[in-house]
């Protein structure tokens, strides 16, 4: 049956600016007709025609066939056609090819809204990359201006003693500007460093060097933070050579130790050791201890657990999970009361050989 033929290629008509042509074009070769109109309510509207010679529904006389437009029984137009002569097969026709220019006409409105959507979002997902880029830049710009002269405070503050003997005050108000300055110092390292993981731009610079090395630099950068909270520091070091960035590799512990030292109460142990291919790492606290349930957690960024929330940014360990992952390294947690572990497990060869 070629009416059959034509009624399926209606299915096929998904261009809105050719939807009138094609359906009336159609129509044509199932049921004779002179002219038609496809109009949608409410208000009155005429949306496509064929030979238009009204401009309502009101003005189109004589012999008509009439049919309501209806998606999920709501009636959202009507569609005439007029001419002469229309046999009962034509009214059969018309009533079958009316609910299927329904579905269509609705289907192609849908696929409009879609388009014009998809239109706004790429728009406004263009519009915050870009936000996020000048953001990023920013961050790493007044990050870069910050740390240089913080820097130079904490620099000075080991050189003060060399210009002559300090005493019992000076040197607790030196004291408290080095343990200041290195928490900004780590705030603002946290916000560049994080800066360029979201934007892509964190690479690994690899050399080999000793852990051991590492972890006393490490250690003594963060003396005055140890002192300062009394806490009794233990070292288990087994120093072994890795291939890794050296910069990061710090940060790591750095990172680990800093944690460490915000929620410890007497106690820190921190131990390094080779395991076949990799470079183990643990950092032990007698801190009050993480809930399992917040074992990820602690790892997005932003998230404080804990006493210590007016002096981090929350990035920390967020930073030491990236900066362990690029190294295709691992990273987890264990706690019970009073006792937390980080474990770091990194290559000794990176990139691993083939």
């Amino acid at each position: 049956m070629k009416e059959l033929k034509y009624i399926k290629e209606f299915f096929l008509i998904n261009n809105s600016e050719q939807a009138g042509d094609e359906i009336f074009d159609l129509l044509k070769k199932i049921i004779p007709f002179e002219e038609g109109y496809i109009f949608y309510v409410p208000p009155v509207k005429l949306k496509y025609s064929y030979n238009a010679k009204a401009k309502t529904p009101q003005d189109i006389e004589g012999n008509c066939l009439r049919g309501d437009l209806i998606y999920r029984t709501v009636k959202f137009g009507e569609i005439i056609l007029k001419g002469e002569n229309f046999t009962e097969k034509d009214e059969e026709l018309f009533d079958l090819c009316t609910s299927i220019i329904s579905d269509v006409i609705k289907n192609i409105e849908i696929l409009d809204i879609i388009n014009l959507h998809s239109k706004s979002l790429a728009k406004i997902n263009g519009k915050l990359r870009k936000a996020e880029e000048i953001k990023t830049n920013f961050l790493s710009h007044v990050s870069h201006e910050l740390r240089t002269p913080l820097n130079s405070i904490l620099g000075f503050t080991e050189l003060v003693g060399l210009a002559g003997e300090l005493n019992g005050k000076q040197s607790e108000y030196i004291n408290d500007i080095k343990i200041a300055g290195l928490r900004l110092l780590e705030m603002v390292n946290e916000i560049l460093d994080m800066s360029k993981i979201e934007a892509g731009s964190m690479t690994l610079n690899l050399r080999e060097f000793e852990t051991e090395t590492a972890v006393y630099e490490v250690l003594n950068t963060l003396k005055p933070l140890i002192l300062n909270k009394n806490i009794n520091l233990k070292t288990e070091i087994k120093n072994c050579t890795i291939k890794a960035d050296y910069q990061k590799f710090q940060q790591i512990l750095f990172n680990l130790l800093s944690n460490a030292i915000k929620y410890a109460k007497k106690e820190i142990l921190i131990k390094l050791k080779q395991e076949d291919n990799f470079a183990v790492i643990s950092v032990n606290d007698d801190g009050k201890g993480i809930s399992e349930e917040n074992y990820e957690k602690i790892f997005e960024k932003f998230e404080q657990l804990g006493e210590s929330k007016n002096s981090s940014t929350g990035l920390g360990l967020t930073i030491t999970k990236e900066l362990v992952k690029m190294h295709n390294g691992e990273i987890s947690v264990k706690s019970v009361p009073e006792e937390t572990t980080f474990t770091v497990k990194i290559p000794i060869n990176f990139p691993p050989s083939l």
